[in-house]
């Protein structure tokens, strides 16, 4: 599983684990955790560059998990899993803090065969 973590630094910024730049294997998870207790939710918008060589990588697109929790409750933490195909793929990561200040960032994600 490929984790990025999603916290706060001490002034307050969001902040994600390698910038949220991430490689995930083939058929991986990736799972994305907020440890930021400033933070309340985030969302994963997964999108294609135009006029670039990317293709979707997701066969399982990233959604809140876990996903058993009541509408009222719903989970801040996202998971999602790549296809069995070499690729590349930048996504928004949208969040919201405790004061209500929102923020977009857009880092991207690798897959790549786990042998090379």
């Amino acid at each position: 599983m490929t984790t990025i973590n999603v916290s706060t630094d001490s002034s307050g910024n969001v902040t994600l684990s390698n910038n949220g730049n991430a490689t995930s294997p083939r058929k991986g998870e990736v799972q994305w955790n907020v440890t930021g207790s400033l933070l309340k939710t985030i969302a994963i918008r997964p999108f294609i560059q135009p006029n670039t060589n990317q293709t979707d990588i997701w066969s399982t697109p990233p959604a809140p998990f876990p996903n058993n929790n009541p509408p009222d409750n719903v989970s801040i933490n996202w998971q999602g899993t790549v296809f069995d195909n070499d690729g590349e793929e930048y996504y928004y990561l949208d969040w919201t803090k405790k004061d209500n200040s929102t923020g977009t960032i857009d880092p991207k994600i690798t897959v790549r065969a786990t042998n090379r």
